[in-house]
């Protein structure tokens, strides 16, 4: 769109500046959309208008600001901050700066920051080289939705069953090594 000024309402400028009119920018999604208090969780943020080449970009979880990149006109990535307050959601917003003029998107999405993982005990401590073993993992800050147990590098067998934040059960791979152990 051309804007031109005038004084008198009759005369105006011819100077064809131009007014780039955008849809208000708005937050879909959020991938991942839960993580650690500690942060460092990279996610892509999703939704129209949220970013493009040569604006500066932020996301910000709560009060926390971070800087993003644009992916494209509809993804940002950003690394998570840590949270200060502890386990709990926080609303997402991506800010924008084009031109001078901020623009925020919004949309009530929500990043949910949950306990450190932390392991304490594995019970039976031994088992099988072939395999099949049920193990209880005990410990804290274990997810209901996102969980898994890996020995030696090897993704258990089956499904890992949720027990509670503090328990796990999963099911030995076979071995490929031979430790005695």
């Amino acid at each position: 769109v051309t804007v031109e000024v005038s004084n008198d309402g009759q005369h105006f400028t011819q100077d064809d500046m131009q007014l780039v009119a955008r849809p208000m920018p708005a937050i879909v999604s959020i991938e991942p959309s839960e993580g650690m208090v500690g942060g460092g969780e990279l996610v892509t943020i999703s939704g129209p208008w949220l970013g493009a080449s040569g604006e500066h970009v932020h996301c910000r979880f709560g009060s926390a600001l971070v800087r993003a990149s644009a992916v494209s006109s509809t993804q940002v990535v950003c690394l998570t901050p840590g949270q200060q307050s502890g386990v709990g959601r926080v609303l997402v917003e991506v800010s924008m700066w084009t031109d001078g003029a901020q623009h925020t998107a919004r949309g009530g999405v929500v990043y949910e920051y949950g306990e450190e993982m932390e392991l304490v005990s594995v019970q039976p401590s031994n088992g099988p080289e072939r395999g099949g073993t049920l193990v209880s993992i005990r410990g804290g800050g274990f997810g209901a939705d996102r969980h898994g147990c890996l020995f030696g590098g090897v993704a258990a067998k089956g499904r890992t069953r949720f027990m509670s934040a503090t328990m796990l059960v999963c099911r030995t791979p076979a071995s490929s090594r031979r430790t005695g152990q």
